[in-house]
């Protein structure tokens, strides 16, 4: 079950359309419009009194469906077709698809300034990570195809923003948010950590099928 809905687009308009629109699996999707209800919502999963930790299904504001990984919860917030990769025979961008990254990058501007808002020390992670500092999960974001991570302190558990995408000036590829349990050894020593190893890969795909999944439980 999500977290209650604090404004935005409650009803899951965009989510909805997204999913509905065949579209989307070829050309990509933004889920929101508006990063604040989902931030409000990972808040109060985090820091409301009797919460421990991240919903690991149902959805938060606006619908948008929870992946659970294990040791990392991911909100999914964006994805774009590689074109580069002759992702579905496309040959090269299109105005549509240079749309797409103009709203995707404005999610992300979105979403840092909500959080930046609750937290205004926001730290990146070193990717790849550096030979001196070993670091399982910042392995697992590079895995994934991570070129981008930043993060802010939401009490025990660190709220990161990750971009996915050949490097830069290549486009995004994949936009969200990961939920992950932060080491707090020293105050000055915060970091996102896991034990393990996570496969934080995801697809529209898997963004389909917890949304649907969601909605037949009453998630949205």
């Amino acid at each position: 079950m999500s977290a209650p809905r604090a404004g935005g687009d409650r009803d899951g308009r965009t989510v909805n359309s997204a999913i509905a629109d065949d579209d989307s699996a070829l050309f990509g999707a933004v889920l929101a419009t508006d990063a604040e209800p989902i931030v409000s919502d990972i808040e109060f999963m985090l820091r409301a009194p009797g919460r421990s930790g991240p919903a690991r299904t149902g959805a938060v504001a606006g619908g948008v469906p929870i992946l659970d990984r294990g040791e990392v919860v991911i909100i999914p917030l964006a994805w774009a077709p590689d074109l580069a990769a002759g992702a579905a025979g496309m040959a090269g961008p299109t105005e549509r698809h240079a749309q797409l990254q103009r709203s995707i990058n404005a999610l992300a501007s979105s979403v840092d300034s909500s959080c930046g808002h609750r937290n205004p020390f926001s730290r990146g992670i070193a990717l790849p990570p550096r030979d001196d500092e070993p670091n399982r999960y910042a392995d697992a974001l590079v895995a994934a195809g991570a070129r981008r991570a930043d993060w802010w302190w939401f009490g025990d558990h660190a709220v990161v923003l990750v971009v996915q995408g050949r490097p830069i000036p290549a486009p995004i590829s994949h936009l969200s948010l990961h939920i992950v349990r932060a080491s707090t050894e020293t105050p000055l020593d915060v970091a996102p950590v896991i034990d393990g190893d996570v496969d934080l890969s995801w697809s529209w795909s898997d963004v389909v099928a917890a949304a649907t999944s969601s909605r037949a439980a009453g998630g949205d």
